[in-house]
Protein backbone atom coordinates (compact mmCIF):
# COMPACT_ATOMS: atom_id res chain seq x y z
CA UNK A 1 0.00 0.00 0.00
CA UNK A 2 1.11 3.44 -0.74
CA UNK A 3 2.53 5.35 2.10
CA UNK A 4 0.77 8.62 1.47
CA UNK A 5 -3.32 8.54 1.66
CA UNK A 6 -3.89 11.09 -0.63
CA UNK A 7 -2.41 13.31 -2.93
CA UNK A 8 -4.13 16.33 -1.05
CA UNK A 9 -4.76 17.62 2.26
CA UNK A 10 -8.05 17.41 4.02
CA UNK A 11 -8.85 19.74 6.24
CA UNK A 12 -9.86 17.17 9.07
CA UNK A 13 -10.53 13.19 9.99
CA UNK A 14 -13.71 13.54 9.11
CA UNK A 15 -13.16 14.54 5.14
CA UNK A 16 -9.83 12.68 4.80
CA UNK A 17 -11.92 8.99 5.96
CA UNK A 18 -14.70 10.52 2.94
CA UNK A 19 -12.40 10.77 0.74
CA UNK A 20 -12.99 7.71 -1.80
CA UNK A 21 -9.42 7.08 -2.74
CA UNK A 22 -8.82 6.67 1.18
CA UNK A 23 -11.57 4.83 1.73
CA UNK A 24 -10.64 2.28 -0.77
CA UNK A 25 -7.53 1.90 0.25
CA UNK A 26 -8.27 0.94 3.87
CA UNK A 27 -10.63 -1.34 2.03
CA UNK A 28 -7.68 -3.29 0.81
CA UNK A 29 -6.05 -3.45 4.21
CA UNK A 30 -8.89 -3.70 6.65
CA UNK A 31 -11.56 -5.47 4.44
CA UNK A 32 -14.93 -5.81 6.19
CA UNK A 33 -13.48 -4.05 9.17
CA UNK A 34 -13.25 -1.02 7.02
CA UNK A 35 -16.38 0.54 8.40
CA UNK A 36 -15.68 -0.39 12.72
CA UNK A 37 -12.51 1.13 11.65
CA UNK A 38 -13.96 4.59 10.86
CA UNK A 39 -16.24 4.62 13.65
CA UNK A 40 -13.59 4.30 16.13
CA UNK A 41 -10.95 6.86 14.77
CA UNK A 42 -14.15 9.35 14.40
CA UNK A 43 -14.92 8.88 17.75
CA UNK A 44 -11.10 8.71 19.15
CA UNK A 45 -10.97 12.20 17.43
CA UNK A 46 -14.54 13.69 18.44
CA UNK A 47 -13.38 13.09 22.51
CA UNK A 48 -10.17 15.33 21.93
CA UNK A 49 -10.72 18.98 20.65
CA UNK A 50 -6.86 19.04 20.13
CA UNK A 51 -7.13 15.63 17.77
CA UNK A 52 -9.63 17.83 15.83
CA UNK A 53 -7.28 20.53 15.02
CA UNK A 54 -4.32 17.92 14.46
CA UNK A 55 -3.05 16.76 10.66
CA UNK A 56 -5.72 14.49 9.88
CA UNK A 57 -3.21 11.95 7.80
CA UNK A 58 -0.92 11.69 11.29
CA UNK A 59 -4.32 10.79 13.21
CA UNK A 60 -4.68 8.08 10.03
CA UNK A 61 -1.42 6.64 10.29
CA UNK A 62 -1.42 5.92 14.16
CA UNK A 63 -4.73 4.07 13.85
CA UNK A 64 -3.24 1.76 11.47
CA UNK A 65 -0.86 0.79 12.94
CA UNK A 66 -2.63 0.32 16.24
CA UNK A 67 -4.64 -2.11 14.27
CA UNK A 68 -1.22 -3.68 12.26
CA UNK A 69 -0.65 -4.53 16.10
CA UNK A 70 -4.13 -5.13 17.20
CA UNK A 71 -4.35 -3.21 19.93
CA UNK A 72 -7.14 -1.51 20.58
CA UNK A 73 -7.49 2.48 21.02
CA UNK A 74 -9.54 2.93 24.02
CA UNK A 75 -8.27 5.12 27.11
CA UNK A 76 -10.13 3.21 29.11
CA UNK A 77 -8.41 -0.37 28.43
CA UNK A 78 -5.19 1.11 28.15
CA UNK A 79 -3.54 -0.48 25.53
CA UNK A 80 -2.78 2.44 22.74
CA UNK A 81 -3.58 5.89 22.60
CA UNK A 82 -3.37 8.61 19.49
CA UNK A 83 -2.32 11.39 21.56
CA UNK A 84 -1.65 15.64 20.17
CA UNK A 85 1.46 16.87 20.19
CA UNK A 86 2.50 20.36 19.19
CA UNK A 87 5.19 20.37 16.60
CA UNK A 88 7.35 23.07 15.76
CA UNK A 89 8.58 23.31 11.94
CA UNK A 90 9.93 25.90 9.06
CA UNK A 91 8.13 27.44 6.60
CA UNK A 92 9.24 27.60 3.60
CA UNK A 93 10.55 30.99 4.06
CA UNK A 94 12.25 29.62 6.92
CA UNK A 95 10.24 30.98 9.68
CA UNK A 96 9.16 28.61 12.62
CA UNK A 97 5.55 27.75 12.82
CA UNK A 98 3.76 25.35 15.08
CA UNK A 99 0.94 22.40 13.99
CA UNK A 100 -0.52 19.59 15.88
CA UNK A 101 0.25 16.13 15.01
CA UNK A 102 -0.72 13.05 16.02
CA UNK A 103 1.48 10.77 18.56
CA UNK A 104 1.46 7.19 19.00
CA UNK A 105 1.58 6.08 22.38
CA UNK A 106 1.48 2.07 23.52
CA UNK A 107 0.68 1.55 27.36
CA UNK A 108 2.23 -1.07 29.56
CA UNK A 109 -0.67 -3.33 29.18
CA UNK A 110 -0.29 -3.00 25.20
CA UNK A 111 3.35 -4.32 25.60
CA UNK A 112 2.62 -7.18 28.69
CA UNK A 113 0.28 -7.80 25.53
CA UNK A 114 2.40 -8.24 22.74
CA UNK A 115 4.95 -10.09 24.82
CA UNK A 116 2.60 -13.18 25.66
CA UNK A 117 1.33 -13.23 22.70
CA UNK A 118 4.74 -14.61 21.34
CA UNK A 119 4.25 -17.78 23.50
CA UNK A 120 7.64 -17.58 24.96
CA UNK A 121 6.18 -16.27 28.66
CA UNK A 122 5.67 -18.36 31.71
CA UNK A 123 5.27 -15.79 33.56
CA UNK A 124 5.73 -11.44 33.34
CA UNK A 125 4.37 -8.77 34.94
CA UNK A 126 5.08 -4.60 35.73
CA UNK A 127 3.80 -3.56 39.63
CA UNK A 128 4.56 -0.45 41.78
CA UNK A 129 6.24 -1.13 45.07
CA UNK A 130 4.72 0.65 47.79
CA UNK A 131 7.17 1.95 50.74
CA UNK A 132 5.77 -0.63 53.09
CA UNK A 133 6.46 -3.76 50.87
CA UNK A 134 9.92 -2.17 49.74
CA UNK A 135 13.04 -3.71 51.52
CA UNK A 136 16.52 -3.40 49.45
CA UNK A 137 17.21 -4.38 45.98
CA UNK A 138 20.69 -5.01 44.59
CA UNK A 139 21.62 -4.17 40.87
CA UNK A 140 24.17 -6.69 40.32
CA UNK A 141 22.59 -10.05 41.38
CA UNK A 142 19.06 -8.44 41.03
CA UNK A 143 17.78 -9.62 44.35
CA UNK A 144 14.67 -7.92 45.27
CA UNK A 145 13.82 -7.61 48.46
CA UNK A 146 10.31 -7.37 49.38
CA UNK A 147 6.87 -8.50 50.63
CA UNK A 148 4.23 -8.31 48.12
CA UNK A 149 2.35 -10.51 50.39
CA UNK A 150 0.93 -7.28 51.66
CA UNK A 151 -1.45 -4.82 50.27
CA UNK A 152 0.45 -1.91 49.23
CA UNK A 153 0.32 1.23 51.25
CA UNK A 154 1.93 5.05 51.91
CA UNK A 155 4.09 6.37 48.51
CA UNK A 156 5.12 4.35 45.65
CA UNK A 157 9.02 4.17 46.08
CA UNK A 158 10.01 2.20 43.28
CA UNK A 159 8.97 -0.06 39.79
CA UNK A 160 9.42 -3.46 39.00
CA UNK A 161 9.11 -5.98 35.95
CA UNK A 162 9.97 -9.37 36.19
CA UNK A 163 9.22 -12.20 33.35
CA UNK A 164 10.39 -16.02 33.44
CA UNK A 165 10.32 -17.70 29.51
CA UNK A 166 9.85 -21.25 28.94
CA UNK A 167 13.38 -21.70 28.29
CA UNK A 168 14.04 -20.96 32.15
CA UNK A 169 15.59 -17.93 31.95
CA UNK A 170 14.39 -14.87 33.67
CA UNK A 171 14.66 -11.36 34.67
CA UNK A 172 14.14 -8.96 36.90
CA UNK A 173 14.27 -5.38 36.40
CA UNK A 174 13.55 -2.50 39.57
CA UNK A 175 13.57 1.16 38.95
CA UNK A 176 13.51 3.87 42.00
CA UNK A 177 10.36 6.28 41.58
CA UNK A 178 13.23 9.09 41.68
CA UNK A 179 14.90 7.14 38.20
CA UNK A 180 12.39 7.23 36.79
CA UNK A 181 11.16 10.84 37.69
CA UNK A 182 14.84 11.48 36.21
CA UNK A 183 13.82 9.68 33.03
CA UNK A 184 11.05 10.86 32.64
CA UNK A 185 12.18 14.83 33.45
CA UNK A 186 15.01 14.30 30.76
CA UNK A 187 13.56 12.42 27.98
CA UNK A 188 10.10 13.76 28.04
CA UNK A 189 9.26 17.26 26.06
CA UNK A 190 5.79 17.04 27.90
CA UNK A 191 6.73 15.89 31.27
CA UNK A 192 5.35 19.08 33.21
CA UNK A 193 1.84 18.68 30.81
CA UNK A 194 1.59 15.35 29.25
CA UNK A 195 1.22 11.36 30.55
CA UNK A 196 3.79 11.83 32.94
CA UNK A 197 1.81 14.59 34.55
CA UNK A 198 -1.75 12.84 34.20
CA UNK A 199 -0.63 9.21 35.08
CA UNK A 200 3.13 8.80 36.55
CA UNK A 201 2.96 5.56 37.92
CA UNK A 202 1.13 3.80 34.41
CA UNK A 203 4.14 5.97 32.49
CA UNK A 204 7.16 4.66 35.09
CA UNK A 205 6.02 1.31 34.55
CA UNK A 206 5.80 1.48 31.06
CA UNK A 207 9.19 2.69 30.74
CA UNK A 208 10.46 -0.05 33.12
CA UNK A 209 8.88 -2.74 31.27
CA UNK A 210 9.15 -1.58 28.38
CA UNK A 211 13.23 -1.27 28.00
CA UNK A 212 13.57 -4.50 29.97
CA UNK A 213 11.49 -6.49 27.13
CA UNK A 214 13.66 -4.48 24.66
CA UNK A 215 17.06 -5.41 26.27
CA UNK A 216 16.30 -9.16 27.69
CA UNK A 217 12.99 -10.63 26.12
CA UNK A 218 12.15 -12.28 22.74
CA UNK A 219 12.32 -9.69 19.93
CA UNK A 220 9.12 -10.82 17.91
CA UNK A 221 7.97 -8.80 14.51
CA UNK A 222 5.06 -7.09 16.52
CA UNK A 223 7.24 -6.05 19.29
CA UNK A 224 9.78 -4.61 17.26
CA UNK A 225 7.41 -2.51 15.68
CA UNK A 226 5.54 -1.67 18.61
CA UNK A 227 9.45 0.13 19.97
CA UNK A 228 9.90 1.74 17.25
CA UNK A 229 6.34 2.82 16.70
CA UNK A 230 5.88 3.81 20.43
CA UNK A 231 5.68 7.65 21.10
CA UNK A 232 6.28 8.43 17.54
CA UNK A 233 4.97 10.78 15.13
CA UNK A 234 3.89 8.06 11.89
CA UNK A 235 4.52 9.23 9.03
CA UNK A 236 3.20 6.84 6.53
CA UNK A 237 0.69 3.88 6.98
CA UNK A 238 3.01 1.53 7.42
CA UNK A 239 4.63 2.50 10.57
CA UNK A 240 8.28 2.52 9.21
CA UNK A 241 8.66 6.32 8.89
CA UNK A 242 8.01 7.83 12.09
CA UNK A 243 9.75 10.69 14.06
CA UNK A 244 10.62 10.94 17.53
CA UNK A 245 9.54 14.14 19.09
CA UNK A 246 11.58 13.14 22.12
CA UNK A 247 13.97 12.03 19.80
CA UNK A 248 17.13 11.68 22.31
CA UNK A 249 15.47 8.82 24.32
CA UNK A 250 14.17 7.36 21.47
CA UNK A 251 17.58 7.40 19.82
CA UNK A 252 19.18 5.74 23.07
CA UNK A 253 16.59 3.23 23.47
CA UNK A 254 17.12 1.99 19.36
CA UNK A 255 21.26 2.12 19.81
CA UNK A 256 20.40 -0.03 22.71
CA UNK A 257 18.26 -2.37 21.18
CA UNK A 258 20.31 -2.79 18.18
CA UNK A 259 23.42 -3.72 20.65
CA UNK A 260 21.62 -6.19 22.42
CA UNK A 261 20.12 -7.68 19.33
CA UNK A 262 24.04 -8.19 18.00
CA UNK A 263 25.05 -9.50 21.67
CA UNK A 264 22.31 -11.97 21.44
CA UNK A 265 23.39 -13.00 17.97
CA UNK A 266 26.99 -13.64 19.20
CA UNK A 267 25.99 -15.80 22.74
CA UNK A 268 24.26 -17.91 19.81
CA UNK A 269 27.53 -18.27 17.83
CA UNK A 270 29.04 -18.68 21.06
CA UNK A 271 27.00 -22.14 21.84
CA UNK A 272 28.24 -23.25 18.03
CA UNK A 273 31.84 -23.30 19.09
CA UNK A 274 33.38 -26.46 19.72
CA UNK A 275 37.21 -25.72 20.21
CA UNK A 276 39.01 -22.87 21.82
CA UNK A 277 40.30 -22.09 17.70
CA UNK A 278 36.48 -21.49 16.72
CA UNK A 279 36.75 -19.20 20.22
CA UNK A 280 39.29 -17.05 19.32
CA UNK A 281 37.77 -16.22 15.48
CA UNK A 282 34.49 -15.45 16.64
CA UNK A 283 36.28 -12.84 19.08
CA UNK A 284 38.54 -11.29 16.27
CA UNK A 285 35.70 -10.66 14.44
CA UNK A 286 34.39 -8.87 17.12
CA UNK A 287 35.44 -4.84 17.62
CA UNK A 288 37.09 -3.51 20.84
CA UNK A 289 33.23 -2.80 22.59
CA UNK A 290 32.16 -5.95 21.73
CA UNK A 291 35.21 -7.53 22.91
CA UNK A 292 35.27 -5.79 26.52
CA UNK A 293 31.62 -6.58 26.67
CA UNK A 294 31.79 -10.05 26.06
CA UNK A 295 35.06 -11.29 27.60
CA UNK A 296 33.18 -12.75 30.37
CA UNK A 297 30.70 -15.08 28.60
CA UNK A 298 33.93 -16.02 26.39
CA UNK A 299 35.82 -17.30 29.40
CA UNK A 300 32.74 -18.87 30.43
CA UNK A 301 32.49 -21.08 27.70
CA UNK A 302 35.88 -21.68 27.22
CA UNK A 303 35.67 -22.64 30.59
CA UNK A 304 32.89 -25.19 29.13
CA UNK A 305 34.91 -26.43 26.10
CA UNK A 306 38.00 -27.23 28.28
CA UNK A 307 35.52 -29.57 30.81
CA UNK A 308 34.57 -31.70 27.60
Amino acid sequence: MSSQVSTTKPTSVKALLSDPQVMGRLSEVLGKKQATFATSVMQIVNSSDALKSAEPTSVLNCALVAVTLDLPLNNNLGFAWIVPFKKNFKDKEGKWQTTTVAQFQIGYRGFIQLALRTGQYEALNCIPVYKNQFESFNSLTEELKADFSIDGEGEVVGYCTHFRLISGFNKTVYWSRAKAEAHGKKFSKTFASGPWKDDFDSMAMKTVLKLTLAKWGPMSVEMQKAITTDQGLINDQEGSNVEYPDNTVQDINHEEIRQEEVIKQIEENLLTCNSLDDLDILMSSLDDELQVIMVERFEARKTEIEKQ
